[in-house]
């Protein structure tokens, strides 16, 4: 299983001076995949603009899945 969930970026995260400008992307998306027993197996930190495939593309791979 896959979720994926945003994480909004607090400005002192930023390492900026004065207003957030330098920030860029101000919305993360944390993507998780999970074994049958909710477990979290792999993740990653992308930003909220990439679409879940391309972040699920990465995580599976060289994973095997057992039936």
């Amino acid at each position: 299983m896959m979720d994926a969930t945003y994480i909004k970026i607090h400005l002192h995260g930023t390492e900026t001076v004065g207003d957030n400008d330098g920030m860029g992307v101000k919305k993360g998306k944390l993507n998780l995949i999970f074994d049958a027993h909710g477990m979290p197996l792999r993740g990653s930190l992308t930003a909220g603009t990439v679409a879940d495939c391309k972040a699920a593309t990465s995580l599976l791979k060289d994973l095997r899945g057992d039936y």
